[in-house]
């Protein structure tokens, strides 16, 4: 399977990124990345993650969209 990472940037509510998590353990997709600083968002988004609480703790979390995308071959947004 080709590797596919997800970019949320700037999420604005906790559900956001846990519902994202649940979608992608769903179809088997691991890498999400969290552009920003949210340090509230990640403690209150397991609640919605629903048993993708390890995709949602591996997040990776940097401070600027060009970070997230910076060795990326293709990017759609």
């Amino acid at each position: 399977m080709p590797r596919l990472r997800i970019v949320l940037v700037e999420p604005r509510e906790a559900g956001n990124a846990g519902a994202a998590a649940r979608v992608m353990k769903n179809y088997g997709f691991e890498e999400l990345w969290i552009v920003g600083e949210h340090p509230e968002l990640l403690p209150v988004a397991g609640w919605w993650a629903s048993g993708a609480d390890d995709v949602l703790g591996a997040a990776r979390k940097v401070p600027t969209l060009q970070a997230a995308v910076a060795d990326a071959h293709l990017v759609v947004a």
